[in-house]
């Protein structure tokens, strides 16, 4: 089976590649369509990460990845390296008192929040102050609008990221503007990759699912499902071995990768994989 990934480059003002935008997309070329938001996050972390290797995607540059409520609200950005990706929190995303929370203890923890597709509202203030770098879509807003809303942030430490820009009168005026980080047509189009998957048996998921929303649940069930599976096997064990846990020795099995890991983070790497 194969799952399509779009990578767009976002740059310097200098014109240097700074990180990756990754997107879903639902075959070569062809956008969302259907595919809900928590579905595109999910396939794109579990193929870049734990499939393919984010590596050989984007090097050692950071990926920006879409968020949506429902996923900030289950801590999947903190099964990532705070190295390897920016928490782009989706602009439909309410600042509720669980959004901020997560959103809080993330950045506590060193990641780089990004607010997507932004325009001010002063709900988003609690939001605003916890971000690290707001991105404003050139089509979306007027010159006027964006110089409203960069004022009205101005007593925030931020970044500003001008997004969809096409021509060069646009990427000098938001230079001049005072935005840090760049992308669009302009500078590139997103490049489509396609990434071979590991396939699993949807029965296979099925049990696993079933099995971690148990009450209680045991190493030997976990193993017995698991195991049984090879395109599981080997995203857990991709996932156990990759630098974010800093393993003095190689996992090999996947009872070793159960032990370690725990009921919670077994639950939301089945999130990711489901």
């Amino acid at each position: 089976m194969d799952v399509y990934i779009a990578r767009q480059p976002i740059f310097t003002k200098n014109k240097r590649v700074y990180a990756y935008e990754l997107l879903f997309r639902r075959s070569m070329g062809k956008k969302l369509g259907q595919v809900s938001g928590n579905r595109a996050t999910t396939s794109v972390l579990s193929s870049a990460f734990l499939t393919e290797g984010i590596e050989k995607i984007s090097g050692s540059k950071p990926c920006f990845i879409n968020f949506t409520e429902q996923l900030l609200g289950k801590d999947i950005a903190g099964f990532f390296s705070k190295t390897k990706i920016v928490i782009e929190v989706l602009e439909d995303v309410e600042p509720t008192e669980k959004v901020i929370e997560v959103c809080r203890g993330l950045s506590e923890k060193g990641y780089l929040i990004a607010l997507d597709d932004f325009v001010y509202a002063r709900k988003l203030e609690p939001l605003i102050a916890l971000a690290d770098i707001i991105k404003i879509d050139f089509r979306l807003s007027t010159i006027d609008e964006i110089e409203r809303m960069l004022y009205r942030m101005s007593h925030h430490r931020l970044k500003f990221l001008a997004e969809k820009i096409e021509t060069y009168e646009e990427f000098d005026k938001a230079l001049k503007l005072g935005f840090s980080y760049f992308q669009g047509y302009f500078f590139s189009q997103p490049e489509t990759l396609r990434i071979r998957e590991v396939a699993s048996v949807k029965i296979n998921l099925m049990n696993l699912l079933a099995e971690v929303n148990r009450k209680k649940t045991t190493v030997d069930r976990l193993d017995t499902i698991i195991s049984m599976d090879l395109g599981i096997t080997y995203k857990l064990l991709r996932y156990i071995n990759s630098a974010y846990y800093y393993l003095l020795h190689e996992v090999t099995s996947v009872r070793q990768a159960i032990i370690y890991l725990g009921a919670k983070e077994i639950r939301r790497f089945v999130t990711l994989v489901i």
